[in-house]
């Protein structure tokens, strides 16, 4: 049911807090600067406090969720599922970043369409080979899909990344393009 489909996606509470920010954004913006050439108000300056607090409570949240993620884990259900697990943690974190990486480094050498630097390359890691997000196992769940191979692909992409991440760093390193 489509409707069904689109109704929770926008009670999301991830999708709800994207949008939050959003308006945050928005209404920055109309904040006046004082003669420093700095926003009126910041919560950083003027609100230390409960900044330091929004801001430890950020640096422990991804963690977190891996850690209750990993506490919930069953090794065991991934002989169920074994094919889509090894095809979805090797597409993620072996297939899809030699593709783009490989495409950008070739592009680079042979045309003028782009020219990427060795800035670049650190953050095409980053957005091809990193693991698959611990929020995600939380949407599929939230969405009543398939939550248990959703929490499969963060656990074994996570481990796989550590082994995938640094192969990749090595070769690029070596072809001097970090």
């Amino acid at each position: 049911d489509y409707k069904k489909v689109l109704v929770n996606i926008c009670k999301n509470p991830l999708i709800l807090g994207v949008l939050a920010g959003l308006v945050v954004l928005v209404i920055r913006s109309f904040i006046p600067l004082n003669e420093a050439n700095e926003l009126a108000f910041s919560f950083s300056r003027d609100l230390k406090f409960l900044y330091k607090a929004i801001e430890n409570v950020s640096k422990i949240a991804s963690p977190l969720a891996l850690v209750v993620l990993g506490g919930t884990f069953n090794f065991s259900q991934t002989k169920g599922m074994l094919k889509q697990v090894l095809f979805g943690t090797i597409g993620r974190v072996v297939v899809v970043p030699t593709i783009t990486i490989t495409t950008a480094i070739l592009l680079t050498k042979y045309t003028n369409l782009i020219n990427f630097d060795a800035t670049v390359y650190p953050a095409m890691i980053a957005l091809f080979a990193s693991p698959v997000a611990v929020s995600s196992a939380i949407m599929a769940s939230q969405m009543n899909n398939d939550g248990e191979l959703a929490g499969q692909y963060v656990v074994w992409t996570s481990l796989v990344s550590i082994v995938s991440i640094f192969i990749i760093v090595v070769i690029l390193k070596s072809m001097m393009l970090l």
